[in-house]
């Protein structure tokens, strides 16, 4: 990594693979009461749609149907039978886009992970007056980082972190 060059190169942000497992730790705190729980993340099976390769790539209790366009540098979803835009990797930090059906902005830079530093893009939006929501995706690792943010009806802010503790990625 050459920190001379742009967090907005183009690089692949998501490595797709049938097989990549990602395991994370969840903590989070609201109203006075604080919770850990390991989330798990796994790619288990492909297929096509529209001629397009998608991934079945399971994460916070749900499956999502994702693919990666290498030449575009997009991550797409597809979501109630229609591929949207999931991720644009060329915007760099601050520019916005439309992922799924809602407006981000977008965010980068460089992450420690697993004492390599990486650099990292991701999104943020809002959840609604007062609420966000932010995913990062470290190049060659994928998805390292999901955060709720909320402020609670009586005052304060709440926050749910998922960070990734473990990947195992499939290379060839």
């Amino acid at each position: 990594y050459d920190p001379a060059t742009p967090v907005f190169s183009g690089d692949n942000y998501i490595p797709l693979n049938v097989g990549n497992q990602y395991q994370y730790i969840e903590s989070g705190y609201a109203s006075g009461t604080g919770w850990y729980y390991l989330r798990y993340g796994a790619i288990s099976n492909d297929t096509l749609i529209n001629n397009q390769r998608y991934f079945n790539f399971y994460k916070e209790n749900s499956n999502h149907w994702l693919r990666y366009s290498e030449s575009d540098k997009k991550l797409f979803e597809w979501f109630n039978e229609t591929d949207l835009l999931y991720m644009d990797f060329n915007k760099a930090p601050g520019d916005t886009f439309t992922h799924l059906n809602t407006t981000a902005t977008v965010v980068g830079g460089v992450v420690n992970l697993f004492s390599i530093n990486y650099p990292y893009k991701g999104f943020r939006y809002s959840l609604g007056p007062g609420a966000s929501k932010t995913e990062l995706f470290a190049v060659e690792i994928g998805l390292f980082s999901i955060v709720y943010s909320y402020q609670a009806p009586h005052g304060g802010n709440n926050t749910t972190d998922v960070n990734l503790i473990m990947a195992a990625l499939y290379d060839s």
